[in-house]
């Protein structure tokens, strides 16, 4: 059929002529190369469509036009509000207590199309008890596999967006037993990887709003999240890595809930990972531990950790050398006299060094405050740690544009470099008196008071963009 014939046929009071045409415009919707979708919105039969969701004592007719309104809501934007318009998303929600498996599945994928198309389509399913819906369906098809999958995924792009889903539509319903973040634990542990993977995209994207932490930590998501770190499978790595990154950002005390659940040993591997990406993300969770309490730098020194993320600090990819540099200038904020010297002893100070011709200034600041902190620790004159190198390198930020930089690389010139060069200075002068080099000198610059910087946490929006 044609999309005429087809939309003809389902106007028909004849219900086998009406499910003939239902099905052939579902077949036509699911053509994979240019859908008629305008065209059948134009027809004027998403109405009908909707209408034939009540035959509940039919549910194979239910389920041909939920594919088919459930292809139309793949479409555009102004295609998907169409349908919101004519009504759908009340009958959808009403249809996830089916007790036919085929026709919740294919409900659960439509409301996830309408969630996955904007934040404020994704607000107006949660606003019609979306979450109780879905949950209440997932415990009454357990064992099904392809409905849970579904299922995980709408409930993923129900937790999905920018800006985060209010907690309110997390929270227990009164009289519900049912709670979102408890089932996307037991999730976790699901034996499908396609599961776990949208759970964990899931925790990701609620996790990455501070609000969520404490919740997501009274849900049990911690435990499973970290024992799945120990899995293969990229696509379940990268989402688990990020929600427990986000979960470090919280609180001194929800920080605490990882080092007391084994963070580190279950990450300790991944920095060793031949994936870059994975020890990229590794150092970005452990650079949020490490601006954390000094009892949470210590744990992470007692770990064992601290040689391999140098390790990542001399890596040749400068995205995992920025994520690890995060990592220890956080810890040497702790100005915990052993722990910078255990630091020193790994060799930063040459890393960070190198890092300093980096074009990200605000990489380059933080290596600053560090540089800064180390050399204070030094009382010798000339300074131990104030190599030919790290002067060098002060010397070219005169060049950068950033003032502050500008600033503080001058001043720690002028009160390490000195020092080191005072013969060498003196030499000169009885060789040449006369003919000083002006490069030599900085440009004279109003000097600005430094700002204290403290550590810094930081959530995937931060960082990276989430999948």
């Amino acid at each position: 059929m044609t999309v005429p014939e087809a939309v003809v046929a389902v106007m028909s009071n004849q219900v086998e002529v009406a499910y003939q045409g239902t099905m052939a415009l579902r077949a036509l919707l699911s053509l994979e190369n240019s859908p008629p979708i305008q065209e059948v919105l134009d027809s004027g039969v998403v109405p009908r469509l909707i209408q034939f969701l009540g035959l509940a004592d039919n549910p194979k007719f239910q389920y041909e036009a939920l594919w088919a309104l459930t292809n139309i809501c793949s479409g555009n934007t102004k295609q998907t509000q169409a349908v919101i318009d004519y009504g759908i998303i009340p009958p959808l929600i009403s249809l996830l207590s089916s007790t036919a498996v085929d026709v919740v599945e294919q409900t659960a994928w439509a409301l996830g199309n309408i969630c996955g198309d904007n934040h404020s389509f994704r607000d107006i399913v949660l606003n019609q008890g979306f979450f109780p819906a879905i949950l209440k369906a997932m415990c009454r098809f357990p064992q099904e596999m392809n409905f849970l999958k579904n299922a995980t995924w709408a409930l993923s792009n129900g937790c999905r967006g920018k800006p985060s889903p209010d907690v309110r539509f997390f929270l227990p319903v009164a009289g519900e037993s049912l709670q979102v973040f408890p089932t996307m634990a037991a999730l976790l542990k699901c034996p499908d990887t396609d599961v776990i993977t949208d759970a964990a995209w899931a925790l990701s994207y609620v996790s990455d709003n501070s609000a969520f932490i404490g919740h997501l930590i009274a849900g049990g998501v911690i435990p499973p999240l970290i024992a799945n770190l120990a899995k293969t499978e990229l696509n379940v790595q990268i989402p688990t890595l990020r929600a427990l990154g986000n979960i470090a950002t919280g609180s001194n005390v929800e920080t605490q809930s990882l080092v007391d659940a084994g963070i580190f040993a279950a990450v300790g591997p991944l920095l060793k990972a031949k994936k870059k990406c994975l020890r990229k993300e590794a150092c970005w969770l452990l650079s949020n531990i490490s601006s954390g309490t000094k009892d949470q730098v210590r744990a992470l020194f007692n770990s064992g950790l601290m040689p391999d993320v140098v390790q990542c600090l001399k890596a040749s990819e400068m995205d995992i050398r920025k994520e690890a540099c995060w990592v220890v200038c956080n810890a040497l904020e702790c100005d915990d006299p052993a722990l910078n010297g255990y630091l020193i002893s790994l060799g930063v100070m040459a890393d960070l060094t190198q890092l300093l011709d980096c074009s990200d200034n605000k990489i380059v600041t933080l290596i600053l405050e560090a540089v800064k902190r180390i050399l204070a620790s030094d009382k010798s004159t000339p300074n131990k740690y104030a190599s030919d190198e790290l002067l060098a390198a002060l010397d070219q930020l005169q060049d950068n544009s950033n003032e502050h930089i500008y600033n503080t690389a001058m001043r720690l010139l002028e009160d390490y470099g000195g020092a080191r060069n005072e013969d060498e200075d003196e030499e000169d002068d009885e060789d040449d008196e006369d003919d000083e080099d002006e490069d030599d000198k900085p440009a004279e610059k109003k000097d600005k008071k430094d700002k204290e910087n403290k550590p810094i946490s930081r959530t995937t929006s931060d960082t990276m963009e989430t999948e």
